[in-house]
């Protein structure tokens, strides 16, 4: 079960699915266009927390067609920014700025960019320039069964399969293809020293579970280069 906020962040390779800035046709509205998800690609093995044994275990994760269609067809409304802020938003569903659709590669973002909001048009530039061009988006509750199946692999890996995300908090440009705010030393943690650094981070303070858990997956998400 999944039930803290999650991200995933995309490393784009080929140039026809990386974000791009266009023009819309009609309008003349400058706009730019992301996968912020695509579907049937396993992942790189991603680390997460066993509540139950509070141990360290990785999965691989598939993503199916299909699995964003209840987001898309509630009209959920979904914000789309620059590096997960808020403070950047470039666009939303409730404003009909954003618009989400799938294709058979991932689900494919479309936001109208606000010529009058100088940072907006800042992402924009970097966009049209080929600076920006990866992608993410983050996601909450989600339930075994119900919205996703786990098994092994034919490598004893954990792999998880999505058919179905109930909500979606956010779709966003990205500068690299990893959490924001990445620190590189802190990738460089073997499974002792990230223990170590969540009893740093809690010691001599009274924490409860969920601050615990938000702790120690903070210090895995500055860990790894999640896709």
């Amino acid at each position: 079960m999944y039930n803290k906020k999650e991200i995933r962040i995309y490393n784009v390779n080929q140039d026809q699915y990386k974000a791009r800035a266009i023009e819309n046709e009609e309008t003349k509205t400058p706009q730019i266009q992301f996968y912020a998800s695509v579907f049937n690609q396993k992942s790189k093995l991603l680390p997460r927390l066993n509540v139950m044994s509070n141990k360290i275990e990785r999965f691989n994760e598939i993503i199916l067609p299909g699995s964003f269609t209840n987001i898309i067809n509630e009209r959920q409304d979904v914000i789309v920014n620059y590096q997960h802020q808020d403070s950047l938003l470039l666009g939303r569903i409730a404003s009909n700025t954003l618009s989400l659709n799938q294709d058979d590669y991932g689900l494919l973002a479309t936001v109208n960019v606000n010529t009058e909001d100088r940072e907006a048009m800042n992402v924009y530039a970097r966009v049209k320039r080929g600076d920006l061009y990866e992608s993410s988006f983050a996601f909450g509750y989600i339930e075994e069964e119900k919205d996703y199946t786990e098994e092994r692999d034919e490598d004893g890996n954990i792999l998880i399969t999505v058919r179905n995300f109930p909500n979606v908090y956010d779709v966003a440009i990205v500068t690299r293809g990893a959490y924001a705010n990445t620190k590189i030393d802190f990738r460089n943690l073997n499974d002792e020293e990230i223990e170590e650094k969540v009893k740093e981070i809690t010691i001599n303070s009274k924490k409860s579970n969920d601050d615990i858990y938000r702790n120690k997956t903070t210090v895995l998400k500055l860990k790894y280069n999640l896709k």
